[in-house]
């Protein structure tokens, strides 16, 4: 059965391709998958772009709910409209990825539950670089997976905008984003709030954030400075275990970064705090009551020179992390990360990128993990290629010291590593962009929370040994200038992940390993009903391991007249009964309608 879809999937991409039509709309420089800029089809690795065009019109309520439509990325939601997911790339789990803002590693040392509780909204986004596949040689120990990168707005032209929507289960949510130039100097900033009395008992939830980021640009001097808090009080039903309802929970993230670019260098520092309380039962506080503060900080140097061998970039990386916390302890622990990234001049078409990392942990060694990436150019259309990585991940400070009634960490863990392999094809025709990619992963000393039966709190454990082998199909028709005037779809986006997990037998229970869909069908949909009234849909079909079957369905429409714009976002019109972090229900039809205006 699986062997027939992919074959029907490959053969729809080969009649598409062989169609004729406009140019496509070319991506913008890809900054994420290696350190050397390029263009989204010169890139010797699997990446994904969501656009700041994307984003505007998506019914999508938080970067988690955009990431739920691209093929080969997984989001578990404990909580809606961004009250707190889990996101794993390419098979991995969602301890697995590395979240990125601006560049900046955001992934939280306490736990990966908390890697998108970042202080950036939708409205902040200028777009989304999706790397699957590790970027441990270019990131360090966190990019196991994958890597999301969120690029955020400039404030390059002058703008002010307020947002305003409300919704079923009496929510109320407002944003206002202003962008100031200001000579050299451009200026965004962005406070947003939401609420709402949740879709079920105790998943109410209060949300604040506010955003700040100024840039220059002078000459050969660039640099820029960003702030930004983020807070989220919630109801966190069941959240951690089944077992506790009344469970209640508060996030606080600060964040702080500046970056300066002068002639091919750079240098950022950054500041990550975030906080964390959590009462397993609020009407027996004191029962259970974990309070955890988390610091990230760091130092980046990046370095690029340009010869007659090609271009070689290099850099260093200090970073500290530390915590203190009610049932985990207070801890420390610094890395230091060498890395270096060569670029061979293109010989015949083929194009060569290979590099390393070289890291240490003050709790564990020295690592040295090296990769290589080859791309053929067939023609300007059609571009080749294969790459071999290796990586490796600490475990948090949750799954080595944390003492709760419901989980229970291990100080003897040993880091995960992994060999991995992956090779495909990307193809423009005419309007129409083509990426086929199939991997293999070959994982060692993967963590995962166990236990032998439900009466038991989860325990964290090396589980043993996961091969992973996957392929991933993205078909997007994007023109410049559309061949039938009248036809109402300017652009469609077509995605397939198929997903094969396999471990030795275990008789525990997994709380993680082996959750993924095996297979995911995504489909992107612009509708135009007249030059003023759009309507997009977007629409996930998945196949669980135990053979459970889901189809959501999400749509927006949206009317705009002269500086405004009227919409209604439904979310899961279909009402479609699922569940996600395996025992938690997700919300059925929600209905929204809103208003979006431009003052200037």
């Amino acid at each position: 059965m699986y062997k027939r879809i992919i074959l029907l999937i490959l053969f729809s991409v080969t009649s598409i391709w062989a169609q004729q039509s406009q140019l496509y709309i070319m991506e913008p420089l890809i900054v994420t998958a290696s350190k050397i800029p390029t263009t989204l089809l010169g890139t010797n690795r699997d990446v994904i772009v969501i656009e700041k065009g994307e984003i505007e019109s998506s019914p999508a309520s938080g970067i988690a709910d955009l990431l739920k439509y691209i093929s080969g990325v997984e989001i578990s939601e404990r909580g809606p409209q961004g009250i707190q997911s889990d996101v794993s790339v390419g098979g991995g789990t969602f301890e697995q990825s590395l979240i990125l803002i601006d560049g900046i590693k955001m992934n939280d040392p306490q736990t990966a539950h908390h890697n998108l509780n970042i202080p950036v909204q939708l409205e902040d986004i200028e777009r989304i670089e999706i790397l699957k596949g590790p970027g441990v040689r270019l990131y360090g120990a966190g990019a196991f997976t994958g890597v999301i990168n969120i690029i955020t707005k400039k404030g390059e032209t002058k703008n002010l905008e307020i947002k305003a929507m409300g919704g079923d289960y009496k929510l109320l949510e407002g944003n206002l984003s202003l962008s100031q130039p200001l000579g050299v100097f451009n200026n965004y900033f962005s406070v947003s709030g939401k609420r709402s009395d949740g879709y079920r008992y105790n998943t109410d939830f209060n949300l604040w954030n506010v955003f700040f980021k100024s840039s220059i640009d002078y000459g050969k001097l660039n640099g820029d400075i960003s702030l930004g808090y983020n807070d989220k009080e919630f109801g966190a039903n069941c959240f951690y275990s089944d077992n506790n309802p009344n469970e209640r929970e508060h996030t606080k993230t600060a964040f702080a970064k500046g970056s300066i670019d002068f002639e091919k260098n750079n240098i950022s520092v950054y500041w990550r705090r975030h906080k964390d309380n959590d009462i397993l039962d609020f009407e027996d506080p004191s029962y259970y009551t974990g309070d955890h503060t988390t610091h990230t900080y760091g130092l980046a140097l990046k370095s690029t020179i340009y010869s007659r061998a090609g271009i070689t970039t290099a850099g260093l990386e200090g970073e500290g992390e530390k915590i203190r916390s009610t049932s985990i302890g207070s801890y420390s622990r610094t890395k230091s990360l060498f890395f270096f990234e060569h670029k061979l001049p293109t010989m015949k078409n083929i194009t060569i990128i290979f590099g390393s990392s070289l890291f240490y942990y003050s709790d564990w060694d020295w690592y040295f993990y090296p990769g290589v990436d080859i791309g053929f150019r067939f023609n300007s259309q059609t571009h080749l290629y294969a790459s071999i990585e290796r990586a490796f991940r600490v475990p948090s400070y949750t799954e080595l010291y944390l003492d709760s009634p419901a989980n229970i960490g291990n100080p003897d863990l040993t880091p995960e590593r992994a060999s991995s392999f992956e090779t495909g094809i990307k193809m423009i025709r005419g309007s129409i962009l083509t990426n086929i990619n199939a991997f293999l992963r070959k994982e060692k000393n993967i963590i995962d929370w166990v236990r032998e039966t439900s009466s038991e709190p989860w325990r964290a454990e090396n589980a043993g040994d996961v091969t992973v082998k996957g392929l991933d199909v993205n078909i997007n028709y994007k023109p410049i200038v559309r061949m039938y005037k009248k036809f109402p779809v300017p652009s469609v986006d077509l995605g397939y992940t198929f997903l094969n997990l396999q471990r030795e037998e275990s008789s525990l229970q997994s709380k993680y390993l082996l959750k993924q869909p095996e297979h995911k069908f995504t489909l992107s949909a612009d509708y135009e009903l007249s030059s003023s009234l759009k309507q997009i849909w977007k629409a996930r079909y998945e196949i669980l391991p135990d053979s459970e079957r889901r189809l959501i369905l999400d749509t927006k429409i949206s009317l705009e007249i002269k500086n405004s714009e009227f919409f209604i976002d439904i979310t899961n019109l279909l009402n479609t009964e699922y569940t996600q972090a395996q025992w938690i229900p997700m919300p059925g039809r929600w209905a929204k309608a809103g208003i979006r205006v431009e003052i200037y």
